[in-house]
């Protein structure tokens, strides 16, 4: 059992939806929740507003967890406080008796790839969990195999167009997987406006009964422009025990 709540965001910057552009679609079940850094929504709407232009929701907010960096040497000066565009859904959860681990599917979609990789600007998706047992302690739980959060420094970049640099060139999914969104739109170079991780799976261990709150968070370093998304889907219990997050 469990209830949705709206965190410290801009409404524009939230929704439920059946699809993003014409190619993302939920993992599970009818709809899938969707948060970004500017207007939630995809070409199909009049609201729409080209990603690599950027909305600035002009909505300052308070990074949870300051000292993670977006990526060790890659840009990262030090602990960021005050964030810009800061969006969050919480999820308030009650595992049930036999369940020992959670899962849940996302994407991260940003239009500050590839030309802002490894600098300042740097759009950030946490997932932080607190829990009555097993994270006492706000931890985020969504990351790359060095531990960073996601962003577009991470190496999970993989739908999109190569870049010039070592960084950007881990591109094995063309952008018409993406089509629709926006991020697959041409800047007027040639070039994507942007890309997007696919589909991700973050899996985390619970204790049975435990309550649980999941934060759901995207934000802006740096400036309040580029946008950045992420659809969330596929919320599971597992009975199988999880070593950690992973």
């Amino acid at each position: 059992k469990g209830s949705m709540l709206a965190g410290p965001s801009n409404t524009k910057a939230r929704t439920v939806a059946s699809k993003f552009g014409t190619a993302v679609n939920p993992q599970f079940g009818a709809n899938m929740m969707y948060i970004s850094t500017g207007i939630a929504a995809d070409k199909s709407s009049a609201s729409f507003v080209e990603p690599q232009d950027g909305t600035d929701l002009m909505n300052t907010g308070t990074n949870p967890l300051p000292n993670l960096q977006g990526a060790s040497n890659c840009g990262q000066a030090g602990a960021v406080t005050q964030v810009q565009d800061y969006t969050e859904l919480v999820l308030q959860l009650h595992a049930p008796t036999n369940a020992n681990s959670f899962s849940f599917q996302f994407q991260f979609f940003s239009a500050e790839y590839p030309e802002f990789v490894c600098s300042e600007f740097n759009d950030e998706f946490l997932v932080v969990v607190q829990s009555s047992k097993t994270y006492t302690t706000p931890t985020n739980i969504s990351f790359d195999s060095k531990k960073n959060p996601i962003t577009v420094n991470s190496g999970f970049f993989t739908v999109c167009q190569n870049g010039t640099t070592a960084q950007t060139m881990n591109c094995n999914m063309p952008v018409t997987a993406i089509a629709g969104t926006g991020y697959d739109d041409d800047d007027g170079s040639g070039e994507p406006n942007g890309g997007s991780t696919g589909w991700l799976t973050t899996t985390a261990p619970i204790s049975p009964s435990e309550d649980i709150t999941l934060h759901f968070v995207i934000f802006d370093e740096g400036d309040g422009i580029y946008d950045s998304a992420a659809p969330i889907d596929n919320i599971t219990w597992g009975a199988t025990s999880a070593t950690g997050p992973t």
